[in-house]
């Protein structure tokens, strides 16, 4: 991960495959391809998972209401994949316990097959087979839930993952592997000889590639038009938004699911530390791509479900530390609602041989690799075997860096209550590419989520901390610092 050396070799170097797009979708094909054999590459406008990689629900999960929508093979692709990344990466993906409950006994029984279903997809894992409780303790699980009609519920099991992690993880593994990376590098054109692509054209220098993915999410209709103009739109964005607030106020032993009662949509509580997330939404969205944000109207549809299932919280504004919105990249269709939309991912090759992926989840992102790679190579992918820096340590440092955590010198908490040292400001920008406070606070910490001011008191300590490193003088740590407190305002407002 040594930036101004993969500058160099990508401005020199003809590539088997560029992949354009430094999210999960696109660190996981630059990975398959290298362990297949292939000179890859693959750069990113922004820092990685700078989009929608690092805004998600950070659930590794089978994607149980899709079962509502007879998404079986959704399904059960991604509950194979759930326990294929416990066994690749287990100190980061770690299992939940979810509470659903339910007011209705006709609804018992169409939720219990569901169940079944969702565990046989799963393999029927040990010790992590739904069961059912009565009110009684389920109100030990959520003491807060409306106790008037509660008729019990069940328990099922998924996991979560910090999804910036993950999309480290795999990143750093492509590289290790050989791949060539590089953040903040802004694909504008392409290069073409008889009508193919032959390369891209950066800002800067152009690249050479034999074959060029886009991998870019939400943004793939845009790389698509510099391709072909006539290009018509594919995606559909649709807006998910989260609320972080204080576990305490929300009272929790477990993750709860919740349907809501006036459109049927499902919201997560999420304990993560002593915080929780709540979301997320699923609502179609036209503005910028590049600013998604916590709308009045989305963080009152949140607190009003919530308060509605868990009326004890009173739960309101004031209570939410940070919000954060990430747009899906679903495929462009005619159902009514977002919610109702396919899940699956979609590969297109356009006639100059542009390769584009689009839709899918970020627990099948090995999956959608594999399958773009099989575009290429007939050679067998290996990506199911290659460990993500697995580790048994479950200490907090390992448990988000994995066997790299022996890396990280500096144990010194950056801030009390968090997980956070100061020695992973050093080693993000040693060994993670980060180049600015954001790429730190935002990502490769999460103390823009977190933290009771957002990582606001850190910002110059820690800005001075990386000029060390990356040479900033004071007239760029003060332009960071004021950089870093805009993205706060764009990216993770207050409630």
């Amino acid at each position: 991960m040594d930036r101004a050396a993969n500058l160099e070799r990508l401005r020199r170097e003809t590539f088997d495959l560029l992949v354009i797009g430094g999210g999960i979708t696109g660190c996981g094909i630059a990975l398959d391809a290298v362990s297949r054999g292939l000179k890859t590459a693959l750069v990113e406008r922004g820092d990685f998972a700078c989009g929608t990689s690092s805004k998600s629900s950070k659930l590794i999960h089978g994607g149980l209401r899709y079962l509502k929508q007879l998404q079986f093979k959704v399904t059960l692709e991604a509950s194979r994949e759930k326990a294929r990344l416990k066994r690749l990466a287990p100190h980061l993906i770690e299992d939940v316990p979810f509470l659903l409950p339910l007011w209705s006994r006709a609804a018992r029984p169409l939720v219990g097959s569901g169940l079944w279903i969702y565990d046989a997809a799963a393999g029927f894992p040990r010790g992590l087979v739904h069961r059912h409780v009565r009110a009684r303790a389920a109100l030990e699980m959520a003491p807060a839930l409306r106790a008037e009609g509660l008729r019990g519920g069940y328990v099922y099991y998924d996991a979560k993952a910090d999804d910036c992690r993950l999309v480290l993880h795999v990143a750093r593994r492509a590289a290790d592997l050989g791949a060539v990376l590089a953040n903040y590098v802004e694909v504008v054109g392409f290069l073409k000889q008889g009508g193919r692509i032959s390369g891209v054209r950066t800002r800067d220098f152009d690249i050479a590639a034999a074959q060029v993915v886009n991998a870019t999410g939400v943004w793939c209709d845009e790389v698509c038009a510099r391709d072909d103009a006539a290009a018509g739109a594919r995606i559909r964005p649709s807006k998910g938004v989260h609320l972080v607030v204080p576990l305490r106020r929300l009272r929790l032993t477990s993750a709860v699911m919740l349907p809501s009662p006036v459109d049927g949509r499902v919201v997560f509580l999420i304990p993560w530390g002593d915080r929780a997330l709540v979301g997320t939404t699923d609502t179609d969205y036209s503005g910028r791509l590049d600013r998604p944000r916590a709308e009045a109207e989305d963080v009152a549809y949140l607190l009003d479900l919530v308060n509605s299932r868990l009326p004890g919280v009173r739960l309101t504004r004031q209570d939410v530390l940070s919000t954060y919105a990430g747009l899906r990249p679903l495929l462009r269709d005619d159902s009514a609602s977002p919610s109702r939309a396919p899940r699956e991912h979609h590969l297109f090759t356009s006639p100059s041989g542009l390769l584009t992926i689009t839709g899918g989840k970020l627990t099948t992102y090995r999956l959608m690799a594999r399958e773009v790679v099989d575009r290429i190579t007939r050679r067998k992918s290996r990506t199911h075997q290659i460990e993500l820096f697995a580790t048994d340590a479950r200490d907090p440092v390992s448990r988000r860096y994995g066997s790299e955590a022996c890396r990280i010198g500096d144990r010194t908490p950056l801030v009390d209550g968090l997980p956070y040292v100061w020695g992973e400001v050093d080693h993000a920008i040693e060994r993670e590419m980060a180049l600015t406070l954001s790429d730190v606070l935002a990502r490769r910490t999460r103390l823009a989520l977190f933290a009771e001011d957002r990582g606001r008191s850190l910002a110059e300590p820690v800005a001075r901390r990386m000029s060390a490193r990356l040479g900033w003088d004071r007239e760029e740590i003060r332009r960071q610092i004021d950089t870093y407190e805009r993205d706060l305002d764009e990216n993770f407002p207050r409630g």
